[in-house]
């Protein structure tokens, strides 16, 4: 399956920034503006940076925290699902972001379907929610709700793990020690009630409850059938794993089918396990994504 980028000249400067980005001189000087919060990291400090991104944007991050040390050293982060986006995300559609971190998917979500569109974009830790709003103010178009995404509205717990490994801080039932914070949950059919959005893409990650997230989005899915990426668990031995069946089976009954999707310098789409891949994420389309995104 051969896929053509919704933003050709935005998904070369991509494939520019990952080529340079296996290392040497280029990348080095590159990413000039950085040396001082990557020096920061290899210090141990967390401190606030604003870093470049490939898309021209900026973004706050932290130093020596997980998914933005990718984004301090590449202008960058979880490059597949931004080869995706690069793909399917046009201007005026809706993409929603469920476990949005710092907002990096947002941020480039927001460039992408451009002031017509809209993004919608959950992150549950008051610390971490708080930076991405920073990051999305700019972008009328994106919102951000503190809140969490789950199978009912209420309430529930946040495990709270520290600014280095905040991107996966992961709900619990009940608090298990003091590091566990109480959160507000809502169905995402909730979180669309009032509004006429139909959503083109969904993205969740959220630490092993996505299930519970899809149970609480059956009316959205049924009445837009968005492209989804769930975040599973990195294959085995070129298998995918049982979580990625059960998440599979949840989707099934709207006609939804799991793909391996990867980005390697090229963006390629197959069938489940079809070829190797280095991610934990699944995508899941159903009939009419064919003709949106797959060309034969």
């Amino acid at each position: 399956m051969i896929t053509v980028p919704a933003h050709p000249k935005l998904y070369d400067r991509f494939q520019a920034f990952y080529h340079q980005n296996q290392g040497g001189w280029p990348l080095l000087w590159r990413r000039r503006k950085v040396w001082h919060a990557q020096a920061m990291g290899r210090l141990g400090l967390i401190m606030p940076v604003r870093v470049p991104l490939f898309t021209g944007q900026s973004m706050e991050v932290r130093t020596n925290e997980c998914v933005s040390r990718a984004l301090i050293a590449f202008g960058y982060a979880e490059p597949t699902i931004t080869a995706l986006m690069l793909h399917v995300l046009t201007a005026g559609q809706c993409f929603v972001d469920v476990g949005t971190h710092f907002g990096y998917e947002a941020l480039l979500a927001s460039k992408l379907v451009g002031s017509t569109g809209k993004v919608l974009a959950f992150e549950p830790h008051p610390k971490t929610a708080q930076v991405a709003k920073r990051n999305l103010t700019p972008y009328p178009q994106a919102e951000l709700h503190q809140m969490a995404l789950s199978s009912s509205s209420g309430s529930s717990y946040l495990q709270e793990l520290g600014d280095a490994q905040s991107a996966f801080a992961s709900l619990v039932k009940t608090p298990k020690n003091e590091q566990s914070i109480e959160i507000k949950t809502m169905t995402l059919d909730e979180a669309l009630k009032s509004t006429s959005l139909s959503i083109h893409l969904l993205k969740i990650d959220v630490e092993g409850h996505e299930r519970c997230v899809l149970e609480g989005a059956k009316e959205t899915i049924s009445k837009d059938l968005p492209i989804i990426v769930l975040e599973s668990d990195m294959p085995k031995d070129g298998k995918s794993s049982k979580r990625t069946f059960e998440l599979a089976d949840c989707l099934n009954k709207y006609g939804y089918a799991p793909y391996s999707f990867n980005f390697d310098g090229d963006f390629r789409i197959g069938e489940l396990d079809s070829f190797p891949i280095e991610h934990p994420n699944v995508l899941f389309l159903c009939g009419h994504h064919h003709d949106i995104i797959i060309k034969k």
